[in-house]
């Protein structure tokens, strides 16, 4: 029966691993992160649309003698 006491022993090591690495947070995605990329998203794209506006009236205030 030194087999079942190996594979206990593994098993017991790869169950501690198991539950090392769900409560290590590095890499994950919190929802702070993903807040603060939404906002820097959304302002990109409200400069954009400013930018693209303000780009097309001046387009449309030159003069093209029609």
């Amino acid at each position: 029966m030194p087999e079942f006491n190996i594979l206990r022993t593994y098993l017991a090591l790869l169950a501690a691993q198991v539950r090392a690495i769900r409560t290590d947070e590095r890499g994950s995605i919190t929802l702070e992160q993903i807040l603060i990329t939404t906002t820097l998203v959304a302002a990109a794209l409200a400069t954009g649309v400013i930018i693209l506006n303000r780009v097309n009236d001046a387009a449309r205030a030159i003069p093209t003698g029609q």
